[in-house]
């Protein structure tokens, strides 16, 4: 239940991490097909 929740909020699951859900970064992007992420590291 949790987890379907976490998905329809549009979060994405580690698949090795089943506690470890992710939103807006490099994982999230890639997952999702996002073009860039939300956010990140300010380094360059």
């Amino acid at each position: 239940m949790l987890g379907t929740a976490l998905t329809e909020a549009g979060l994405v699951n580690y698949p090795t991490e089943w506690w470890h859900w992710s939103y807006g970064d490099r994982y999230w992007a890639h997952v999702t097909g996002a073009g860039t992420a939300r956010y990140g590291s300010a380094r360059n």
